[in-house]
């Protein structure tokens, strides 16, 4: 499964009108499990290509990338200010505060489903290092992320 698939394969993300908006919250690590970048998205496969586009100075270091779903893109932003608080990820650029937002009475279901704790869904673990250069060309082309392992209803299943 490619990472656009993963982003897609979940009906619950067209039937239920609460994930009005999924997004990804996205980590990016070298292999040292050293936590290089925090991010969202609603489109992950073109966010990581746009990554390793522009942000080569730390991107050419990412080895792994972990995936978690929000169903709304306010509460995956709420989550990524709270990973860059409190994670302290090398490379992002600003350090955002936290808003609060998760106490709103329009996540209130959510947040009851994750047990007062802000929490993504499905997660998943991308590789990073399939990346080829193909004869004649000086440099490296980007592929797409393939899945490692993925997390659905607390049981961690790998993919071979």
């Amino acid at each position: 499964m490619n990472l656009h698939a993963y982003t897609r394969a979940d009906q619950r993300y067209l039937e239920d009108e609460r994930y009005d908006s999924a997004t990804c919250l996205y980590r990016y690590y070298d292999p040292n499990d050293h936590l290089l970048y925090v991010g969202i998205s609603n489109q992950p496969k073109r966010r990581e290509e746009r990554h390793w586009q522009e942000d080569r100075h730390w991107r050419q270091h990412a080895f792994y990338m972990t995936v978690e779903m929000y169903p709304t893109r306010k509460l995956a932003e709420i989550a990524e200010k709270k990973a860059i608080k409190n994670e302290d990820p090398e490379f992002n650029k600003c350090r955002l505060s936290d808003c609060g937002a998760e106490h709103a009475p329009r996540h209130a279901w959510y947040m009851e489903k994750c047990g007062g704790e802000l929490k993504g869904e499905d997660s998943a673990i991308f590789d990073l290092c399939g990346y080829e250069v193909p004869e004649g060309y000086a440099h490296t082309f980007w592929t797409e992320p393939t899945l490692r392992s993925h997390c659905s209803s607390g049981q961690r299943e790998n993919v071979s």
